[in-house]
């Protein structure tokens, strides 16, 4: 169990590194899409989408060959033959999903940046229980295990039920939306009209989105890079990281995403319709109530820290490692949803470069730094290299809350109406530009000051 584990966990590693850069062009769609709604030229919604989809695409081509080179590149890193055989076995099976699941963001986030978030979620669950169910077929053999004594495909059953399950998903969903529903009618400018093509709209798009394959790049670099590192403390260290990574998915594969898309649209929203009040009060809502929820489900996991890996692994040799660093990585959660939930708020203020180099500047060279000292000099153990992590995000939190709440709010909204061609009407409700600063002084105190 432990091998299989470790080979799929490396090929996520070297995987997630190729194909993480294409995504920068769906991660802009939450702040550029919501400005459109906001600023009430919503055809630039379905621009924007254009502009994303045809970038996402064209970008990932290239990629998708490399999946074919996994256990080469993992035997070049000193990995055993077994573990890397198995790596590059399950990496070929899940290159086909790429582009779908590509796609398949591109269009969830372009409707729930404009309120429709509903059919996603359904379309999440079922899929979700459609994967556990072709997993108990492909990789046990579900009922034909009984029938006719087939067992199914084993370990390489997980990534072909996956491809399965991220192919389909999109289609599902782009025949309820686009075809049966046409919700995309009032935003959607016709592919005869080109508008995509514009080169004001590319240049706007592109500046959204090249400084973010940057700041992906780098975050998937630390991370992957941080499963590299732990193992070189063996095959327990990492199945031990695999399993506690598994049993917090919830909350930091769920609530971290959630939490900050919320932000970034409602951000973006208010921007767009030229609020920059509402839209500074919205960001620290968000960051007080972000703070507030990961905290209060990291303190009540950790008295059942035993229960929780239980669930996910039934090895003992992983369990009592993974329950060391739970408290740990519990801390490094909460402090990298803040994180998460700032920089979606820097995104929408259209400031992806300061994004790009609080990840250069902290978290690439922080993280990766402590932990390779950690291990190859020091020989640390795992719960020190994760309470280093840890510490690191911290900091990282503090900087990037630091850079919200200097933010010039007033400026933000006027770039992103004359973004979405929305300049030449009135902000906020007849308020002037300086009107808002007036505000937002007034809200701050008589010793607050507006922002040059």
């Amino acid at each position: 169990a432990m091998k299989y584990l470790a080979a799929a966990s490396l090929a996520d590693m070297v995987t997630n590194i190729l194909t993480v850069p294409p995504l920068a062009f769906n991660q802009s769609l939450n702040a550029l899409v919501s400005q459109a709604i906001g600023s009430g030229n919503k055809k630039m919604a379905g621009t924007w989408l254009q502009l994303s989809l045809l970038s996402l695409t064209i970008s990932y081509l290239p990629t998708l060959v490399s999946f074919f080179f996994v256990s080469p590149m993992l035997h070049l890193l000193g990995f055993s033959a077994e573990v890397c055989e198995l790596a590059g076995i399950f990496a070929k099976f899940n290159v086909f999903w790429q582009i779908p699941n590509g796609w398949y963001q591109c269009m969830r986030f372009y409707f729930q940046a404009q309120g429709i978030t509903r059919p996603a979620m359904y379309n999440n669950l079922f899929f979700l229980a459609f994967n556990a169910f072709l997993n108990w077929i492909l990789v046990f053999g579900g009922p034909l295990k009984d029938w006719f004594g087939w067992h199914g495909f084993g370990f390489v059953g997980a990534a072909m039920s996956l491809s399965c399950s991220k192919t389909l998903q999109p289609l599902a969903y782009w025949l309820y939306m686009f075809v049966w529903r046409r919700a995309h009618v009032e935003t959607w400018p016709s592919w005869s009209e080109r508008s995509f093509m514009r080169l004001d709209h590319i240049s706007s798009f592109m500046a959204m989105s090249l400084p973010q394959i940057g700041t992906l790049t780098f975050q998937t670099v630390v991370g992957q890079s941080m499963t590299l590192l732990i193992s070189r403390l063996g095959e327990a260290a990492i199945s031990a990281s695999a399993a506690v990574a598994a049993a917090t998915l919830v909350l930091s594969g769920g609530l971290s995403p959630t939490l900050s898309m919320v932000s970034g649209i409602r951000v973006g929203f208010h921007l767009g319709k030229g609020q920059a009040l509402h839209a500074r009060r919205v960001s620290m809502l968000a960051m007080s109530v972000g703070i507030g929820i990961t905290a209060g489900a990291g303190l009540a996991a950790l008295p059942l820290a035993h229960q929780i890996i239980a669930a996910v692994t039934s090895d003992p040799e992983v369990q009592s490692p993974a329950v060391e660093i739970l408290p740990a990585v519990l801390l490094d959660m909460t402090m990298s949803v803040q994180v998460a939930i700032g920089t979606s708020i820097l995104t929408s203020q259209g400031r992806t470069k300061l994004v790009t180099l609080v990840s250069m500047g902290i978290d690439l060279p922080l993280s990766v730094g402590s932990t390779a000292a950690l291990v190859l000099l020091f020989r640390a153990n795992l719960r020190v290299v994760y309470w280093a992590r840890a510490a690191v995000s911290s900091l990282e939190a503090v900087a990037v809350l630091i850079l919200v709440w200097q933010s010039n709010w007033a400026e933000s909204a006027r770039q992103a109406r004359e973004q979405q061609g929305a300049s030449g009407a009135e902000m906020d409700e007849e308020r002037s530009h300086a009107g808002i600063i007036g505000e937002i002084a007034l809200q701050e105190g008589p010793e607050a000051k507006p922002e040059h």
